[in-house]
């Protein structure tokens, strides 16, 4: 019963259409100066609509609304950082943000019966006259597992995991502590994010 239960749900990654739709990510951020206002840009590279071709036992995955999902983990994780009384700004531009799914699972036959969604990004912190102050590149991997028939739900959901975690990665990583009370760069802390 077991092996029916895991061919099924390989049968239904493998063939069905995959889609990844528009999702809804609420990272949780905290940079401490709020007296800095954060925009967000995309680069060239950035598609709001494609598909992944098929990669790791995986059928080819269509995506809607990519930069739409991008906007909307950003705007809920830094959406308190947008302040009226703002000293200065930042704009954050993502030059890169491919996501893809990757086996959480292999069944006893080399199926997958699980996947988790992987996004590969590259980001920029800008200053207001446009000027590069960081670049930073990760890989960010969902803790949410998509399977078989739920797939719909779970899919979307661990795309949503992976832009949460990108966020909040870039956020401690490029974003935290790296503007002193004035909103000036710290040239200290400048030259450990590089």
């Amino acid at each position: 019963m077991t092996k029916v239960l895991v061919s099924l749900c390989f049968v239904l990654i493998s063939a069905c259409a995959l889609k990844i739709t528009e999702v809804n990510p609420k990272p949780n951020i905290e940079l401490g100066n709020n007296q800095i206002e954060y925009k967000l840009k995309f680069g060239k590279n950035i598609s709001d609509e494609f598909v992944i071709p098929p990669q790791n036992g995986i059928r080819k995955i269509g995506v809607t609304k990519w930069k739409t999902s991008l906007s909307n983990g950003f705007i809920n994780g830094f959406s308190e950082y947008q302040p009226d009384n703002a000293i200065s700004s930042r704009t954050l531009k993502l030059t890169k943000a491919d996501v893809m799914l990757i086996p959480a699972a292999v069944s006893y036959d080399g199926g997958i019966p699980a996947a988790r969604a992987v996004i590969d990004y590259k980001a920029e912190l800008l200053d207001e006259d446009g000027n590069t102050i960081s670049k930073m590149s990760g890989t960010s991997t969902a803790n949410v597992a998509a399977t078989g028939n739920a797939f719909h739900a779970n899919g979307n959901g661990s795309v949503t995991d992976a832009i949460k975690i990108m966020y909040e990665d870039i956020a401690s990583k490029m974003l935290m502590n790296s503007n002193d009370s004035d909103g000036n760069r710290d040239q200290t802390e400048l030259n450990s994010i590089r």
